[in-house]
């Protein structure tokens, strides 16, 4: 006992001491499964997690490493050079490598972008967030050996910038990715001489450039620093500049200086232009700064520049050419003799049109183009240091405001002057004074915003000249524009007010292009114009202005060209002998019904009718304000593009993922299954809701995201409706189940209700990959239910049908293969299986009624179609052409219940009969068992004579003829006859038609002799 006690303590005291001992360091470190650091411990560059687990607990590596981290139990030195490829720390696990004190080392790593090793935060990581020394007991603030004393950041001295751009340490190469590190010290500018205006919103991440810290959006755009986007802006006028197609609100030198002061050796950006980009002490290149192929030069500088060029170039400082006292002075800066020009003129000749006026008109280029004058004749044409370009009596004329001759400036001739030959790349300076038609006679029917062009709207014309010659796009295309407003054309190519188009005569003395030209029959459109062919009006949107030039437009009126229709004409022959319809009732109004629930026939063999007036994507709107709804009202994608099909709303059949084109299990109905060659339409199950219904029409427009109301409704097609059962019907919702369909086993013939699966839901797999007993019992039962009127007893093959066929046991179905075993081959016609029709056999594999039907055994093969019943079963069967209980005519008992001479028994006579005598033999009280003399009790002779003695059996207890059966089956002595051998009886008449309830009077004929007592004699059977 004492030992038992003495060994508990112990026990608690080891529990009580490892209670309270200290947690092993190594716990978190090892993973227990292999012994070893998890993944992650080491890692090149970044050095993985293994650091900061040392710098918080170095005790914890001892274990494992040794005291001294040479290696330890481990075998893993901490001063190794490298392991696995990964170099390592030979001077042990603190402190950094050689030479790391240098700005280059750990300068360059800490201002480098954060990852790994580098940045800001991997400092923090060992000298503590505030940098003020951390698990590493190392501060590098304030610190005479590192940034120095007094300085109270991990940086050097303030504004640690390299303003002289003399190689002094700077701030500004620092990476981005270390703004959250910068922002211990520099939130909202502080400790440094700049504070953002305005402050960032509260919770906003810091950033060098977002006003979180010192500095807000600094900078110009990508790309600025290209010559091509700063050396133009710079050498522009002020006021902003389009540059690539993106306007830039600085230009000139003059504003470069805001920013980069106004010596441009940094200022507030802190950023020089000299001595650093350009490489020369001067914010541009090095002279002469005048390339002659396309590189940088100083040729297009805009003379209001001249006052910054003259903080270098007065006098002709800094230059190679200086001024020649005495030369004319021209008017501004550049060519006055103050800096390094005189008066800077053209060659002789230059006033003649020829050469100025081409030159102008060229191409842009630094000698050629409308551009090319601006440097020295001002941006507007009108200062600089040449003279003026506008109201020049010696030019293009006192009162001309403009850098070209008077309007229209269409000269014809060969020594007039034109605008037509102007290069369309001039747009742009043309636009200053003639966006939108301003100060021309031609102004565009649609001014349109944009880039300026010759012929997109801008500026005059809406039109290239000439036009494409047909038969080529440009019938589209100046079809298109007369139909926007044809009195537009008219101003040109006919007489304006009248129904001319035959060209119109200038001042000059030249006709104008005639639209009749071309259009011989119809004037200014094409013949063959009403909607039906190529071309339409259908789509002209100036009905009431520019149809009306010809046409009757308001009804009763003369039309000012008689031989033009009127517009509300039925139909119209047109000069190519073409029969078109028309609109009876007016422009506007519609030749179909409104809605025009089929208009799909329509559409499909003639879509350019229905273009004459739909538009695919826009809406139309007529001069009455009638809107003419665009394809896209109903449609989800343009239905020109597959006029024949349904896909501009949905697949045919269905098979996206969101409505209405959701494929759900739509494909597995449309074609062929498994066990079925039927396929389905779109309206077995969409009855009413198919392509040219109100209903379909209806749900298109809605242009629903869900599935709508009802939509489903079932046809009254055989497979929808045959066999019995309730209304087909469908459940919407989540689930989407049909019911009472007879597709789906819910309406078997007889009512079979015994299918596991009849009302599956929509999207799901009904059927399994393989056949399989559960795969036929789906629909109806397999087989179906007694119930229906099926036959009973019948058992599906164990093992059907991997190791078993079904044989004989569906035999009254012919179109079940007895040896099928796959979806492939068991059924001999597919297309019997699910077709609307009850397939069983014309007729029973027997003579109906079969009295012979004991041949057949002891029922394998009769209840393969037969059940065996019970007494109350009747004949025929209760359902119609089902195949009889085998107890509607076998009364007593069961058939097959009994054996040898007992097999009689189950209408008459004892089930267990053991001689031929007593076979058969009536026993009871009832018909067809009645007793009476068949025991003998009258006479010795009834109880021993076989059954063919008085009944007439052609084969002897066989029931082969007509008198055995159907008797029975009727409760009726009346078919039990006629006698034989001589007996009949005589009264009442009928072959014992009273029996057994009245005397019957027997005459024994041939048979007395063998008969006790013979001739006549009167019994009471």
């Amino acid at each position: 006992m004492k030992v038992l006690v003495k060994a508990i303590l112990v026990s608690l005291a080891v529990l009580v001491v490892c209670a309270c001992s200290k947690a092993n360091d190594r716990a978190s470190t090892i993973d227990p499964r292999t012994g070893k650091h998890a993944a992650g411990w080491v890692v090149a560059n970044t050095g993985g997690s293994h650091p900061a687990a040392f710098l918080s607990v170095p005790s914890a590596c001892y274990g494992c490493h040794g005291k001294d981290l040479k290696g330890g139990i481990s075998n893993v030195s901490c001063f190794s050079a490298s392991r696995n490829g990964i170099s390592c720390h030979p001077g042990g696990p603190s402190g950094h490598p050689a030479g790391w004190a240098a700005p280059d080392a750990h300068g360059a790593a800490a201002k480098a972008l954060l990852s790994g090793m580098n940045g800001l935060a991997h400092c923090q990581v060992c000298h503590g967030a505030d940098f003020a020394g951390g698990t590493a007991n190392k501060s590098c603030l304030n610190t005479a050996g590192c940034h120095g004393a007094g300085i109270f950041a991990a940086h050097p001295a303030k504004p640690w910038l390299d303003i002289g751009h003399n190689g002094a340490r700077t701030h500004a190469s620092t990476d981005p990715s270390n703004a959250a590190a910068c922002a211990v010290c520099h939130t909202g500018g502080a400790n440094s001489r700049r504070t953002p205006a305005p402050p960032a919103p509260a919770g906003t991440a810091p950033g060098c450039f977002n006003n979180t810290l010192c500095h807000g959006v600094e900078g110009h755009a990508i790309g600025w620093s290209s010559y091509s986007s700063h050396g133009r802006a710079a050498k522009a006028a002020a006021g902003g500049i389009v540059i690539h197609g993106v306007t830039s609100p600085i230009s000139s030198f003059g504003e470069c200086t805001q920013c980069h002061g106004a010596a441009y050796d940094g200022g507030s950006a802190q950023q020089s232009c000299v001595n650093t980009c350009h490489g020369v002490a001067a914010p541009h290149p090095a002279r002469p700064w005048r390339s002659a192929t396309g590189g940088p030069t100083h040729v297009d500088t805009n003379t209001d520049n001249a006052a910054q060029c003259a903080l270098c170039h007065t006098g002709g400082a800094n230059s190679t050419r200086v001024p020649v006292p005495g030369d004319p002075v021209g008017l501004t800066g550049c060519f006055n003799n103050t800096l390094c020009h005189g008066t800077v003129g053209h060659p002789a000749g230059w006033g003649v049109p020829a050469q100025h006026g081409t030159a102008a008109k060229g191409a842009p280029t630094t000698s050629t183009g409308f551009a090319s004058c601006q440097p020295c004749h001002g941006s507007t044409f009108q200062n600089g240091t040449a003279p003026s370009c506008l109201n020049s009596l010696t030019c293009h004329g006192l009162t001309v405001s403009a850098p070209h001759p008077a309007k229209p400036w269409t000269g014809t001739t060969s020594t007039g002057t034109t605008h037509t030959t102007t290069d369309p790349g001039n747009a742009a300076i043309c636009a200053a004074c003639h966006t939108a038609g301003a100060n021309s006679s031609i102004v565009p029917p649609n001014p349109a915003s944009g880039p300026a062009g010759c012929y997109n709207n801008t500026m005059c014309h809406f039109h290239q000249i000439p036009f494409l010659a047909a038969p080529g796009p440009g019938i589209g295309v100046h079809g298109a524009l007369a139909k926007q407003d044809l009195r537009v054309c008219q101003g040109c190519h006919g007489v304006p007010g009248s129904t001319s188009f035959d060209g119109r005569v200038l001042s000059s003395g030249v006709t104008t292009i005639a639209c009749s030209s071309c259009h011989t029959a119809a004037k200014a459109h094409a013949t063959d114009w009403q909607g039906s062919g190529t071309y339409s009006h259908r789509t002209a949107q100036n009905i009431a202005n520019a149809c009306i030039i010809c046409h009757d437009v308001t009804q009763g009126r003369t039309a000012p060209l008689p031989a033009s229709p009127s517009c509300f004409s039925a139909s119209f022959t047109n000069a190519l002998g073409q029969a078109r319809t028309c609109h009876s009732g007016g422009p506007g109004v519609a030749p179909h019904p409104v809605p025009y629930n089929n208009h799909n026939a329509t559409a499909r063999s003639n879509f350019p009718y229905c273009l004459g007036c739909h538009q695919v994507a826009a809406d139309v709107t007529t001069q009455g304000g009638k809107v003419i709804p665009r394809c896209l009202t109903c449609h989800l994608s343009d239905p020109t593009v597959t006029s024949t099909g349904c896909t501009s709303c949905h697949a045919n059949p269905p098979a996206g993922a969101s409505y209405p084109n959701t494929a759900g299990t739509h494909a597995t109905h449309v074609a062929a299954s498994r066990v079925s060659s039927m396929t389905l339409s779109c309206a077995d199950c969409h009855s009413g809701l198919g392509l040219g219904t109100v209903d379909h029409l209806n749900r298109a427009r809605a242009r629903a995201a869900a599935v709508l109301a009802n939509p489903v409704v079932f046809s009254a097609t055989p497979i929808m409706q045959a066999g019995t059962g309730g209304t087909p019907s469908f459940a919407g919702g989540a689930t989407g189940q049909c019911s009472n369909t007879y597709c789906h086993g819910g309406r078997m013939s007889g009512g079979d209700t015994t299918g596991t699966n009849r009302a599956p839901a929509w999207g799901s797999t009904l059927l399994p990959g393989t056949l399989s007993s559960a795969a036929c019992g789906l629909c109806h039962g397999f087989p179906p239910s007694a119930a229906s009127g099926h036959p009973t007893g019948i058992t599906i093959p164990a093992g059907f049908p991997t190791t078993a066929s079904l044989g004989t046991t569906c035999s009254c179905h012919p179109n079940i293969n007895q040896a099928g075993n796959s979806y492939a081959n068991i059924f001999v016609d597919k297309s019997l299986h699910i077709n609307g029709v009850l397939d069983v056999s014309a007729s029973a594999p027997h003579a109906v009624p079969n009295y012979n039907h004991q041949a057949a055994g002891t029922g394998a093969a009769c209840i393969a179609c037969h059940a065996i019943g019970s007494a109350t079963s009747v004949y025929p069967a209760a359902v119609a052409g089902a195949a009889p209980d085998c107890r509607g005519c076998h009364k007593k008992a069961a058939p097959g219940s009994a054996t040898g001479f007992g097999a009689c028994g189950s209408c008459h006579g004892s089930l267990t009969a053991t001689n031929a005598t007593t076979q058969g033999r009536p026993v009871g009280t009832t018909f067809p068992d009645r007793v009476g003399y068949h025991s003998g009790q009258s006479d010795s002779a009834h109880g021993t004579a076989a059954c063919s003695v008085c009944h007439n059996l052609s084969v002897s207890g066989t029931g082969a003829t007509v008198n055995h059966g159907p008797g029975n089956r009727n409760a009726n002595p009346d078919v039990v006859g006629p006698f034989v051998n001589g007996i009949t009886t005589a009264s009442p008449p009928g072959k014992g038609v009273t029996i057994p309830a009245n005397s019957v009077t027997c005459v024994h004929g041939t048979i007395s002799a063998g008969c006790s007592g013979g001739g006549t004699k009167t019994n009471r059977w």
